[in-house]
């Protein structure tokens, strides 16, 4: 292995053992962590957890047919067999297990069973695009061409209610740099275009004697800076290899954790940052919550996660205890509660899209719960939230006010980042609480609900002015 793949790797196995360290009883981090190894290639890691989590639960089928595609894809077949039909066994109607079951009797030249199988997978899962092409497959080499062709898969793309991106010339070639434990920005429907060559890599595996595809532009997607701390760490000299531009470069990134955050953001005017501590998990006790001055409700978090995964709220010191031992992580987020419930008793978490050093308004989301998220928030089925939601896209500088607006803005320019986005409430001031700033925060497509019609016209600002930079930043 290559000195600087060799780092990046190691790099990315550090920051695994970290964010995903959990207490023996937390069995989905410790499977997580099972599947992330083999994906670096820490293969008798990877065994030995596998091992482990099936010791602790042998009938386990996510570990199962886990485990016996890690076999699989290390040409232990025999081994693999045994995992899979032991996923099959004990879940008969899980159409994965008998869909990947079914492709290892495929590669074993077992037609007849590899058939009934994929048959059985369908009768659970009609929809199924692998069971459906290894069905193809069985029935081609058995000459049923006409049944085989039934079967064959077919790309159908769902259709977009967003107006073309319109670029004359060539597609921008655009290097998409991503990182296989995750953490990263997705970024792929917002250069779901005929502008845009996209060429995906894994930072992990951009070895140095390898040339990097040819690119017009460089988009760093890692944008999880508690999740890929060390890697970002390392990941400037991987992109000091190229000689375009870099989008999001990782030493901005970098720098956006929350409790990093939390202190840089403290300094700006009309900026409220809930306090934020990482602390070692065996120091997470009553005695630092009062070390540190922090009064109940507090947040617990475990770095590294995303739409309200292992993230509680701690009412008082009695429920400190059974807060940690459920959440993972080497440390863990000791976050102020800020309450910026309104007079109605709701919150309103707003966000704004940074691009190429604008701001642009995405959702307000109104919830009664205070851990808030749009597609959790009562917005659906209420049509009054959507009304102040479609209020806020349509002028949100007037909606929140000139005092927020400079306050995101001076936010905007501390955070560097050509793409990514702000978390914010509002204080009875009407100063702007920031909740979460980094690059990682999507833009997804409205449904197809004529409810969610209003949302089109903002969505589409913010996918063009994407596609514009990405243009312009390209020469």
């Amino acid at each position: 292995m290559t000195e600087i793949a060799g780092t990046a790797r190691q790099a990315a196995a550090l920051d695994l053992e970290r964010f995903l360290e959990a207490p023996h009883a937390l069995f989905t981090p410790r499977h997580q962590r099972a599947c992330l190894l083999s994906v670096l290639g820490r293969r008798e890691e990877a065994q030995a957890a596998f091992m482990e989590l099936l010791g602790n639960d042998p009938k386990h089928f996510g570990v199962l047919n886990d485990f016996g595609m890690f076999l699989f894809a290390g040409g232990l077949r025999k081994p693999a067999m045994t995992a899979l039909l032991e996923a099959v066994k004990w879940h008969p109607d899980d159409a994965i297990g008998l869909t990947n079951l079914a492709s290892l009797y495929l590669t074993e030249g077992d037609l007849a069973q590899a058939r009934a199988h994929f048959e059985r997978a369908l009768e659970i899962d009609a929809a199924s695009p692998k069971a459906h092409e290894g069905l193809s497959l069985v029935l081609e080499r058995l000459g049923d061409s006409k049944g085989a062709r039934a079967h064959r898969p077919t790309v159908v793309r769902a259709a977009s209610a967003l107006a073309p991106f319109e670029h004359r010339g060539s597609p921008v070639k655009v290097l998409l740099v991503e990182s296989v434990i995750g953490g990263n920005l997705f970024a792929h429907d917002l250069l779901r275009s005929p502008a845009f060559d996209v060429r995906q890599v894994f930072i992990e595996f951009l070895e140095p004697n390898v040339p990097l595809p040819e690119h017009d532009v460089v988009w760093n997607a890692i944008g999880d800076a508690e999740r890929c701390a060390t890697l970002l760490d390392i990941a400037p000299v991987v992109f000091a290899r190229s000689t375009r531009p870099v989008l999001n470069r990782p030493e901005a990134v970098r720098l956006t954790g929350r409790d990093g955050n939390a202190q840089r953001l403290a300094a700006l005017e009309d900026v409220v940052a809930p306090r934020v501590y990482s602390i070692p998990r065996a120091r997470v006790t009553a005695e630092i919550v009062h070390e540190l001055g922090l009064s109940y409700p507090i947040l617990l978090r475990s770095p590294g996660f995303h739409t309200g995964e292992y993230f509680v709220r701690v009412e008082s010191p009695n429920e400190l205890a059974s807060a940690v031992a459920g959440l993972p992580g080497r440390e863990l987020l000791l976050i102020e509660f800020l309450d910026v419930r309104t007079a109605d008793g709701k919150i309103r978490k707003y966000r704004v899209v940074i691009v190429d050093g604008k701001l642009y308004p995405l959702h307000a989301a109104v919830s009664g719960q205070w851990k808030v998220h749009y597609f959790t928030a009562d917005m659906a089925d209420n049509a009054a939230h959507r009304e102040e939601d479609a209020a806020y896209l349509a002028d949100f500088e007037t909606h929140v006010g000139a005092r927020a607006v400079r306050a995101l803005e001076r936010v905007r320019d501390l955070l560097g980042l050509d793409y990514g986005g702000i978390d914010f409430g509002l204080d009875s001031s009407r100063r702007a609480v920031i909740f979460e700033a980094n690059a990682t925060m999507i833009v997804p497509e409205p449904d197809e609900d004529e409810r969610w019609r209003y949302r089109l016209p903002a969505v589409q600002r913010i996918y063009d002015a994407v596609r514009r930079m990405l243009v312009t930043r390209s020469g």
